[in-house]
């Protein structure tokens, strides 16, 4: 009676793991193909990107493509910026969620959503890891729906629409990060 009851708790058990692992892959792979792949960044990169840029604590930090949110959670814990971390994927977006629980920060949150669809105009730092293409796409909102002296941060990937405000560029060990400091609108 007990081996049974052990037999149907290991079949329940792999059976809810296949179906959360299967879920977990077609996310990811639903997130690569909208130009948003969860890659996260080493946490060394995300020090030594913040450490660069130190934002500032009155700072509005949005985060696109943010996976598990681990650039505007440490930018909210070291320097207790404000924030959204945008993400299609829901799964990694609940991990950013419990992480950010558990850390107890406050001031940000998690959405959902495309980032064509998100509002620039409050940022004051726009994080962005995400392919080419899709930047390509943000063009309009990063060009004309962002404030005066909004800092865009492009990790992996140059923007070229953005040359002209080019301030930096961080070499890493995988990555170059891109920073561009845009004046006006």
């Amino acid at each position: 009676m007990l081996s049974e009851a052990l037999y149907i708790f290991s079949v329940l058990a792999l059976l809810i793991f296949l179906v959360w692992a299967s879920v977990y892959i077609i996310s990811l792979i639903v997130s690569w193909f909208r130009g948003a792949p969860y890659v996260p960044t080493a946490d060394r990169e995300v020090s030594r990107i913040l450490n660069h840029l130190h934002p500032d604590k009155n700072d509005y930090f949005l985060e696109l493509g943010c996976g598990d949110g681990r650039v505007l959670r440490k930018a909210a814990q070291i320097y207790g910026v404000r924030g959204k971390g945008v993400d299609i994927n829901p799964i990694v977006l609940s991990k950013a969620k419990i992480l950010c629980s558990f850390q107890k920060l406050q001031g940000i949150h998690f959405s959902a959503e495309d980032v064509k669809e998100t509002d620039f105009s409050d940022a004051d730092i726009i994080y962005i890891f995400l392919f080419p293409k899709l930047v390509q796409e943000l063009r309009d909102k990063l060009l004309n729906k962002t404030k005066k002296n909004v800092t865009i941060v492009s990790h992996g990937f140059k923007i070229p629409y953005l040359n002209t405000y080019q301030s930096e560029v961080l070499a890493g060990p995988k990555f170059k990060t891109y920073i561009y400091r845009k004046p006006h609108n």
